[in-house]
């Protein structure tokens, strides 16, 4: 019983030391990038700028997609409401849904814009 306990005691031990050497790699990188910014910060702006501009490409994008999306799904179900296989109130229920989903952007950007 003592050889399992002491055991498990060693295994504990191990973990924990390998817990506090993961700490302290994140602490000192941390400390490293902080040190980075205070030394250089233009550097850091730079990419900010950087990664701003892919932002704003990669949103267009994604904008294009949900407009096309948005545009098949108001068509399709007019479509199939006029030929009588879907009522008009699922397609005012789609409609609604499009609505708010297309607006989602403006409205975050009229919450996050200063």
């Amino acid at each position: 019983m003592n050889a399992v306990l002491a055991s498990a005691q060693t295994r504990g031990a191990k973990a924990l030391a390998g817990s506090n050497a993961q700490r302290f790699m994140a602490y000192a990188l941390l400390v490293a990038v902080g040190a980075l910014v205070i030394a250089a910060p233009e550097q850091a702006h730079a990419a900010a700028a950087a990664l701003q501009k892919q932002g704003t490409s990669a949103l267009s994008w994604i904008k294009t997609g949900v407009g096309l999306i948005l545009t098949v799904a108001v068509l399709g179900s007019g479509v199939l409401a006029a030929f009588g296989q879907m009522s008009w109130k699922t397609v005012g229920q789609i409609l609604i849904g499009c609505i708010v989903a297309g607006m989602c952007t403006v409205v975050v950007a009229a919450l996050y814009t200063p």
